[in-house]
């Protein structure tokens, strides 16, 4: 996103019928600055986005880059993000 904009998730990978039914709760924020820093943005009607370095706070410790397309009817726009996350968002994403 960027320096003063931020997005927090929480995400859980599972791999049967129905699995997906149960609700995150929203993660605690922890905005203390941690030493590392990756290029946040984001963008859209584009598959990429070059942003500025952005100080990584609390558990963030790895670069992410996302990208891909909304579908909304007959309207499918394009979107590109970088950020910052922590270790288990990568696990999982690299599992599912």
């Amino acid at each position: 996103m960027g320096p003063k904009d931020y997005m927090v998730t929480r995400s859980f990978c599972c791999q049967s019928d129905g699995c997906n039914s149960a609700f995150l709760s929203v993660p605690l924020t922890d905005r203390t600055e941690n030493g590392l820093m990756c290029p946040a943005c984001t963008a859209t009607f584009r598959d990429k986005c070059m942003g500025p370095m952005t100080r990584c706070t609390g558990q963030e410790n790895h670069c992410v880059s996302l990208s891909g397309h909304v579908q909304a009817g007959i309207f499918k726009p394009r979107f590109a993000m970088q950020g910052l996350c922590y270790r288990e968002y990568v696990l999982c994403q690299a599992w599912c």
